[in-house]
């Protein structure tokens, strides 16, 4: 299935990243979708769409798209 996490900032603007499915209740993306502008996060899977519970980034990822620690992980 596709997963989509959808990020929604104080604007109500929305941009979307893709992930995939870890574990059943785990999405796994990149840490550069989420920055200090983001207030709402959902995750969508085929026509479902489910809520962020957590979010965890990777400790040495320092902020670039070329970051070789550019990965989070959501439940």
């Amino acid at each position: 299935a596709t997963v989509l996490i959808v990020l929604s900032d104080d604007e109500e603007n929305e941009q979307i990243c893709t992930g995939t499915l870890v574990a059943p209740t785990k999405v796994l993306t990149a840490a550069h979708c989420f920055n200090e502008f983001v207030f709402g996060v959902s995750v969508r899977i085929g026509t479902d769409t489910y809520g962020m519970m957590d979010v965890r980034i990777h400790p040495l990822y320092r902020g670039s798209e070329t970051d070789i620690h550019d990965v989070a992980l959501i439940e």
